[in-house]
């Protein structure tokens, strides 16, 4: 096997992984900040958590989906 498809496959498997890290940072941001709002606003329900959650989850998936189309 050529040195350059072992670069490749390193490169596509470092890219993987830290679209992954990215993906678990921001989701722990979002929920950190998701439930501070909801403490500080005293919501019984975390609805600031769930929205950026979700509003978080779908602009990561439209940013993967620039990157890989």
């Amino acid at each position: 096997m050529p040195d350059s498809d072992k670069n490749n496959k390193r490169n596509d498997l470092l890219k993987y992984m830290g679209m992954a890290t990215q993906l678990f940072v921001l989701l722990f941001i979002l929920l950190w900040l998701g439930r501070k709002l909801d403490e500080y606003l005293q919501f019984e329900k975390p609805i600031f958590m769930l929205v950026f959650i979700i509003i978080g989850l779908a602009a990561y998936l439209y940013k993967v989906y620039k990157d890989v189309a």
